[in-house]
């Protein structure tokens, strides 16, 4: 199968949408168009747009289920050849099936450059289309190469049975030998479709197949869009089946694809008709093929249970180590299959797996024994270990996932598998496993796995070991409750499960036993801390995780103070706090070495020196940050302290550590109340008149203490004092002007009433 992709035409300006490769898988497991968009084209439409008309290939069809409409199919694979109009290589979805969209689908096994003009071709259909009908139009694009596989193929699934139609015709007896030889063993032929349509091949390709051994079952294409139609259908398939001489016990599938049948919410009641219709003409062995992605799957499932379904989803690799959808009776997982010597190597077939016998008769696989005694680790999960060679369940390999066990026998199936008899060590035999889920070890010790974990040490007494022997490397008791780097392990035939560990220096320490230790991450279990912390570095990074992602640098977070919450012993030697704002806002993990550790909420406070006037009349002085109260800031209204450290709180605030003159502590003091200034402090408009009452002293120019002029000269005069400055020294200060309003200078107000 190919790469589907996605365009789809709307309004005016038709946007053509390409869905990226990427999405191929999930859209061919699915079966359901594709609808991200990775990729845009714009054309412009007028009511003048045609359609091309020049010349182009035609998509010749290498492989369908469908005659009448090969698109249709889920199996649909084309190749290029002789030219043909556009119209007529591109189908437009009629209006009746679907009036809302038009869906056109590119064939697959287009050259690059024919898959190109493919497209061009289509979005002129669309176009018409669209300005005809004013549906939504949705081109789904595959890749031009397709993905052949090789049947014989060792890491394939196993190819059980092939199912052809009149595309296949080209096949000889030869082919069929040869796939026979290759382990196919049933056939499945295409015989009708709708009501009126017989593959001309069917009889000699039944022969052929038969010829080479292989089971042959019928299937016919239903078209069917009623309960009658239904029963008219089957009427003309009975009478086909009757003119090839097919017994009524032989299989008969419904070949459910044709959008107008599965799409409707009535299909599986026109189903029951078909097979009722069978029935009543002796041909009871009925089987459903339909596709894992059609959302009335499970309608047409009931019809006939799991076990006779033949389900189709094609993986862009499929692998013999992913086998998928066994609830079912077959998987076809392929449609562009390939053979070696095959007669026409420009064909393709479809190939399924028969889970429940279906499809092909299940072949008698004979087994040869050899004793084998050495030990094994299962190092695949998925599937069984079986009880006996008629594959009664005894454990799934889940359950000894990993575990090492004793192979004695080493069965050679003829198929090509090679079978270990299993024993545990208690003597205990296990069953039968395939070699492939096994990896054989060099000893007691198991198959080492490759691992990428790490482990704390819980233990305080034990050894780490040289080797398996026992012989101890080095004692434990040095490392406990440290994390450890785990790169690999071997699970011992013992039951013990050995840790290879590493150091944070990827130096080995030596193999732990795992019971000593507990698991733990790179960053190790994170402890409760509840810790004030104030964040010391401008420069350094706060983590969204421990997986390298960055949230933030510390840069606005800088001296400000958190809570950490929990503490984590990093694999590298470091710790990490998890911490907090004062919103309770994750702020990440940040490393130790950039923060200080606070005694409180308050945080730790920073040296400073710097003159601050109080501004505010109303809170208060604290005496600690345990909200005691020092005094009113009424009180000390504009007074001039200095600060000497500053507390950044975890509630938001900033507090100055206040002292006076006399170096007296007069409290913490919320930073938003206090105004940098200096030692004179904020100054106090007034008009006020005062005598000077002193002979001493001095009149200053300036608070540096410049001498204006003696306050004896001005003894008993009278002054205007027009500002009030409170000193950090302890006194007030009067900006005074003499009787013709001429500047005088700064008076201590202790000389004058």
């Amino acid at each position: 199968m190919k790469n589907l992709t996605s365009i789809r035409i709307n309004l005016i300006i038709i946007v053509f949408t390409i869905i990226s490769s990427s999405m191929m898988v999930a859209t061919l497991q699915s079966g359901l168009p594709v609808t991200a968009a990775a990729t845009q084209e714009h054309v412009a439409v007028t009511e003048a747009a045609k359609p091309a008309q020049s010349a182009s290939t035609v998509t010749k069809v290498v492989n369908s289920h469908s005659n009448l409409n090969p698109s249709d199919s889920f199996a649909y694979v084309a190749d290029v050849s002789m030219p043909l109009s556009a119209t007529q290589a591109i189908r437009v979805t009629p209006v009746t099936v679907n009036p809302k969209k038009d869906i056109l689908l590119e064939p697959a096994g287009l050259t690059a450059e024919d898959s190109e003009a493919w497209l061009a071709r289509a979005k002129a259909v669309a176009t018409e289309d669209y300005l005809k009908t004013g549906r939504e139009q949705e081109i789904r694009r595959v890749d031009a190469t397709v993905a052949t596989i090789t049947i014989g193929s060792s890491s394939i699934p196993a190819v059980s049975a092939i199912d052809i139609s009149s595309y296949q015709s080209w096949m000889t007896a030869t082919d069929f030998k040869r796939l026979s030889k290759l382990g196919v063993r049933g056939c499945v032929v295409k015989l009708t479709e709708g009501n009126g349509y017989l593959n001309p091949y069917a009889a000699n390709e039944a022969k052929l197949a038969r010829n080479a051994g292989m089971r042959v079952t019928y299937y016919h294409y239903a078209v069917f869009t009623s309960s009658s139609k239904a029963a008219s259908e089957a009427k003309y398939l009975v009478s086909k089946l009757k003119a090839q001489g097919v017994g009524k016990s032989t299989l008969i599938f419904a070949d459910m694809e044709n959008p107008s049948t599965i799409n409707s919410s009535s299909v599986g009641t026109w189903l029951r008709a078909f097979w009722s219709k069978l029935s009543a003409y002796g041909y009871k062995n009925h089987g459903l093929y339909t596709s894992l992605g059609y959302a009335n799957r499970d309608k047409m499932v009931s019809t006939v249970g799991n076990t006779k379904t033949w389900i189709a989803q094609y993986p862009y690799t499929p692998s013999k180590y992913s086998m998928q959808h066994s609830q079912y009776g077959a998987w076809q997982f392929s449609s562009t299959a390939q053979f070696s010597g095959m007669s026409n190597r420009s064909q393709v077939l479809d190939v399924s797996h028969d889970y429940k016998g279906i499809l092909a008769p299940k072949a008698k696989t004979t087994y040869t024994s050899s004793a084998f005694n050495r030990y094994i680790t299962i190092t695949r999960n998925g599937g069984n270990i079986y009880r006996n060679f008629n594959w009664a369940i005894n454990a799934p390999v889940s359950k000894y996932y990993h575990k090492t066990l004793l192979a004695k026998t080493a069965y050679k199936a003829s198929t090509g598998a090679t079978y270990y008899s299993l024993w545990d060590n208690a003597g205990k035999s296990i069953g039968y496993l395939n070699s492939s889920v096994t990896k054989v070890a060099k000893g007691i010790q198991g198959a080492g796995i490759t691992d990428d974990r790490y482990v704390k040490v819980t233990a305080t007494s034990g050894n780490f070991l040289r080797d398996f022997d026992g012989n101890p490397k080095q004692s434990v008791s040095k490392f406990h409750n440290q994390t450890v780097h785990v790169k690999g392990f071997y699970s011992h035939f013992n039951g013990k499960r050995y840790l290879s560990t590493y150091n944070n220096k990827g130096q080995w320490l030596g193999y732990l036993d795992s019971g000593l230790t507990a698991a733990t991450t790179i960053q190790g279990p994170g402890k409760a801390y509840g810790k004030y912390l104030t964040i010391s570095s401008n420069s350094s990074t706060l983590w969204a995780n421990f997986s390298g992602k960055a949230k933030s640098t510390t840069k606005p977070y800088y001296k400000k103070t958190v809570l950490a919450k929990y503490i984590y012993h990093h694999f590298n030697g470091a710790e990490y706090a998890s911490v907090y704002d004062g919103n309770n806002r994750s702020l990440g993990y940040i490393n130790l070495v950039s923060t200080k550790l606070a005694t409180g909420p308050w945080g730790v406070g920073y040296s400073i020196k710097k003159y601050v006037s109080q501004t505010s009349k109303t809170g208060y002085s604290w005496r600690s940050f345990r909200w005691i109260k020092l005094g009113n800031l009424s009180a000390v209204y504009h007074q001039t302290y200095v600060a000497k450290r500053v507390y950044y709180h975890f509630n938001g605030s900033s507090y100055y550590s206040l002292y006076n003159s006399q170096n007296q502590f007069k409290g913490y003091v919320n930073a938003s109340v206090l105004k940098s200034t200096e030692p004179w402090g904020i100054a106090d408009a007034i008009n006020l008149k005062v005598k000077v009452t002193s002979k001493t002293g001095y009149i200053w120019k300036s608070f540096h203490w410049i001498k204006g002029c003696s306050a004896s000269k001005y003894y008993g005069k009278t002054l205007t004092a027009k500002k009030r400055y409170r000193h950090y020294n302890g006194s007030t200060y009067l900006l005074v002007y003499d009787s013709k309003g001429r500047t005088l200078g700064y008076i201590n107000q202790s000389k004058v009433k």
